[in-house]
């Protein structure tokens, strides 16, 4: 016998399951880098991933699943910390649900919800090209760049 077809978890009234937050994050993602479907599905390709415009589209719909590897690959071909698209935005009153009975909610899923973390790498791209990717450990301080600009940080306002 064939098990019966999953259907979607319903979010409690006035939230959004976690693959809605992620569409919307997407989204916002790539206006923000102003890129268009089809620049985004080249920068995920780029990074060994096999995505096409309709691909893109199907994500930003919430209506395609994203595996954890496009996840990491969403993350830096957008530029962000692979958290921020898992996050409501600092201060919006966005309610993120998974649907699933209270008692089997995680406390850490509602922290993973809501935190930002600073810890990313930084993906220079270049014709939708990932050409220089850097750790956090092996990105430059702040005060190694000042230095490298020849910029005296008691100078720059606070």
């Amino acid at each position: 016998m064939a098990p019966a077809p999953s259907k979607d978890p319903k979010p409690r009234p006035g939230a959004i399951l976690p693959k809605q937050l992620l569409a919307a994050n997407v989204r916002a993602g790539r206006a923000l880098l102003d890129l268009s479907q089809q620049d985004l599905a080249e920068r995920m390709s780029a990074l060994g991933l096999q995505w096409s415009r309709p691909t893109v589209s199907q994500v930003e719909r919430a209506s395609r699943a994203v595996s954890i590897d496009e996840l990491f690959g969403l993350a830096h071909a957008l530029e962000v910390d692979i958290l921020m698209l898992l996050s409501a935005p600092e201060g919006s009153r966005t309610v993120v649900d998974t649907g699933l009975p209270k008692t089997l909610q995680p406390a850490a899923v509602k922290g993973m919800l809501t935190h930002d973390s600073p810890h990313r790498p930084y993906v220079t791209w270049q014709e939708n090209r990932p050409i220089n990717v850097q750790s956090p450990a092996t990105m430059p301080t702040a005060q190694e760049v000042a230095d490298e600009l020849g910029i005296d940080v008691r100078e720059l306002p606070t």
